[in-house]
């Protein structure tokens, strides 16, 4: 729940925002959801509560982006959602990777 109160504060807060954005703009919304992800796979033990969890970080940071369209000095921006989604699938693979993987070895 920290982790996610700090993403909605970095998200809002006018005076947080990055400066100029870019591809590193996107490294960082894509790195926040990848452990967003990563840290929903750790809370919860079952297949459907984790993969509603990425439902909810998915349409969190699509309320965010378009609540920056209504802050000064905040843009709402697709392609950060682009970024945002990135972030959730690849920890989605790799996780689920990581699982079968470690099933193998058992």
């Amino acid at each position: 729940m920290l982790a996610i109160a700090a993403i909605i504060y970095g998200s809002l807060a006018p005076d947080l925002s990055p400066p100029g954005g870019g591809i590193v703009d996107k490294f960082e919304h894509a790195g926040a959801y990848f452990v967003l992800s990563c840290l929903a796979f750790a809370a919860f033990a079952s297949h459907r509560r984790r993969l509603a969890a990425l439902g909810f970080l998915f349409l969190l940071g699509i309320g965010l982006e378009l609540a920056q369209g209504f802050l000064g000095g905040r843009e709402a921006s697709a392609l950060d959602q682009v970024a945002n989604a990135m972030g959730i699938l690849l920890a989605l693979a790799g996780l689920t990777w990581f699982m079968r993987w470690r099933r193998g070895l058992a």
